[in-house]
């Protein structure tokens, strides 16, 4: 039996858990991401340079954005590929260093090699 001063505390919404779970997505996800979708934008809006070549100006115009827009997107792409080698370096030494570059660990593995074989 529920009495008047009784609360039943319902949890979050369904509104609170989806902007936390967008909001999470949103931290991991990289530039490069919404870059694509601005390269999809960009080439259906560039579909008009077709239309206007008749018009030099605005053709020009036209044309001269996207080879900006190509050169930003080159330019993010570069810097990301720094940003994931600059990730990718020391976390492989670290494994390496966990695995092959333990002595307990390649004693380990020693023994768990069948015994008429030979190692190199």
């Amino acid at each position: 039996m529920k009495l008047d001063n009784d609360t039943v505390d319902a949890g979050p919404t369904f509104g609170a858990v989806l902007n936390k779970a967008l909001e999470r997505a949103h931290q991991r996800r990289p530039v490069s991401a919404y870059l694509l979708l601005a390269i999809m934008i960009v080439v259906a809006l560039s579909t008009q340079v077709v239309h206007i070549y008749d018009e030099p100006l605005r053709f020009a115009v036209f044309l001269s954005i996207n080879f900006v827009f190509f050169f930003l997107v080159m330019a993010r792409a570069i810097v990301e590929c720094g940003d994931i080698l600059r990730n990718y370096l020391p976390a492989r030494e670290q494994i390496f260093k966990e695995t092959l570059g333990d002595e307990a660990f390649v004693a380990q593995l020693h023994r768990h090699l069948p015994q008429g074989r030979d190692s190199d």
